[in-house]
């Protein structure tokens, strides 16, 4: 049970965190190309490669993260406030192309590290003043620069972004490329400088220095690529994985949608072993047989209604889904007396006050349940004396008649031994003769699931012609039925010392 709470808990986590859908308003935000005023957008969690890029920004500038990030419907990235909250906004499907466009990973830490630069100077995204809002800009695009050297990218691999980004002249809220890319470098020198000072030891990226090939500038190697042509993940082998559940797309049947490898990158929501786009109730655990939905309950009893012997109505398990209005044991299926408390050998109907038995309940006590058994039974003993060991296997059939009071009359047939241990050769004697046997019993146990007890008490003896080899043995022994069937232990003595043990089972009707 524990795990597959455990199964729906992280169904549960999966699906409120992957795919959280929020609406935002955006009043005024800066934008990697333009300027963002008065939007509606959907933003949803970000991606495990986004916070990735993010924290390594963030810990290379040695600045707390003060803002969330979240992908959204914006057109390349975007930072703003909602409220005292500050956000950055990005475009996973521009970030990847951008990356792929630009062939280098730096593309994207570029773009990311340009909208941290806009909180990290604490920037007023509602200025109007345009001169004022590029400078802005040119602050981002300098952090961005900083960023990047401290990352390890060189100066080439930092201009690559806004190089790609193909910008045009002068806008009203953005600086032309030409000052953009200036003011990146800038950046980059600036930090490159404030090293060497440092004497911090972080080599110096040289643009001149052959860097093995990387097509697609995911930052793995031509020769580890799996899919040199195109962006993709370490965990992929640098093949794309768009949901990003360490499935490439090429294996993903679900490839904007996490899953697990055994699914073939498919959610199941649900915890069933059904994956979601297989399951006919996604979200309820069900059984293939059925689609993946529950199996159906019409009356809500916890017994399926391929096992409720009474589908539409409201019952017990222990009575196959049958109710039982009067609690007497007895479901009202099989019940003569339903809405009122009875014996179970009555048919559920009740006894009479007056000790008087009318027509209808005398044909009850005639007729009772599974009163009359047919039966089987081996016993076994054996009696030992100074100079002679007798022993007895029997095989009998037995007829019993089980009410308040029941008795048993059984016939079959022994096999006796009787060696005498006083003669060197220890002569054996073997007699094989019928035996028949009779006992009384009473019952003590009667619950009401149809589970009766009674103990029985008498005599069995073979009736064969060698009076030598004759015995009479006692028997006591319970009989336990379960509705029809019932099982014997009996305990053995007879004269002389003789003990043994008996077994059986038998079939009532």
């Amino acid at each position: 049970m524990k795990h597959f709470l455990f199964v729906i808990s992280a169904a549960l986590t999966f699906s409120t965190t992957v795919f959280s859908q929020k609406g935002l308003h955006v009043v005024h935000g800066c934008a990697y190309k333009t300027a963002t005023e008065d939007a509606d957008l959907y933003t949803f969690a970000s991606s495990e490669e986004a916070e990735h890029i993010v924290s390594e920004i963030c810990n290379a500038m040695g600045v707390s993260q003060n803002f969330d990030i979240r992908s959204a419907n914006v057109e390349n990235a975007l930072a703003t406030n909602d409220g005292p909250r500050r956000i950055i906004l990005y475009s996973t499907v521009f970030l990847k192309k951008f990356n792929e466009d630009a062939r280098t990973r730096w593309a994207a830490y570029s773009v990311l590290a340009h909208e941290i630069g806009h909180h990290f100077n604490g920037h007023d995204f509602g200025e109007p003043n345009p001169g004022k809002r590029k400078t802005m800009e040119l602050e981002a695009d300098r952090f961005s620069g900083s960023a990047l050297r401290l990352l390890g990218a060189n100066l080439d691999e930092a201009k690559a972004g806004i190089e790609t980004f193909a910008l045009q002249g002068e806008q009203a809220m953005h600086p032309s490329a030409k000052a953009r890319t200036e003011a990146l470098a800038n950046g980059w020198n600036q930090m490159q400088e404030r090293l060497a000072k440092m004497g911090a030891g972080i080599p110096t990226p040289d643009s001149n220095i052959p860097r093995e090939r990387d097509t697609d500038g995911d930052g793995i190697p031509d020769k580890n690529d799996a899919c040199p042509e195109e962006y993709g993940r370490p965990l992929t082998a640098g093949c794309p994985d768009g949901d990003e559940d360490g499935i490439p797309d090429s294996d993903d049947k679900c490839r904007y949608l996490k899953g697990p490898a055994n699914w073939k990158g498919c959610p199941d929501s649900d915890g069933d072993g059904i994956p979601d786009h297989e399951d006919k109730c996604p979200k309820e655990p069900g059984y293939l047989t059925d689609g993946g939905c529950p199996l159906p309950d019409r009356d809500g009893d916890s017994v399926t209604d391929r096992a409720d012997k009474c589908p539409d109505a409201y019952g017990l398990a222990r009575f196959q889904g049958c109710p039982d209005t009067d609690g007497d044991g007895v479901p009202d299926l099989e019940d003569k007396c339903p809405k009122e408390k009875g014996e179970s050998y009555r048919d559920g109907c009740p006894g009479t006050n007056n000790n008087s038995i009318n027509h209808s309940e005398s044909k009850v006590l005639k007729r009772l349940k599974f009163d009359q058994c047919l039966g089987i039974g081996y016993d076994h003993f054996v009696e030992k004396g100074s100079n002679f060991i007798y022993t007895g296997n029997v095989v009998q059939m037995s007829y019993t008649i089980m009410r308040k009071y029941g008795g048993v009359v059984s016939i079959g047939y022994s096999k006796t031994t009787d060696e005498n241990t006083s003669s060197p050769s220890s002569e054996v004697y073997t007699t094989v003769s019928p035996v028949l046997g009779i006992a009384p019993g009473i019952r003590v146990i009667n619950s009401p699931s149809d589970i009766r007890g009674y103990v029985f008490a008498g005599i069995f003896s073979n009736i064969g012609f060698v009076s030598d080899d004759s015995f009479s043995i006692f028997q006591l022994f319970l009989v336990c039925n379960f509705q029809k069937i019932g099982f014997k232990a009996a305990f053995l003595i007879g004269t002389e010392g003789a003990k043994g043990y008996g077994i059986g089972m038998q079939y009532c009707f």
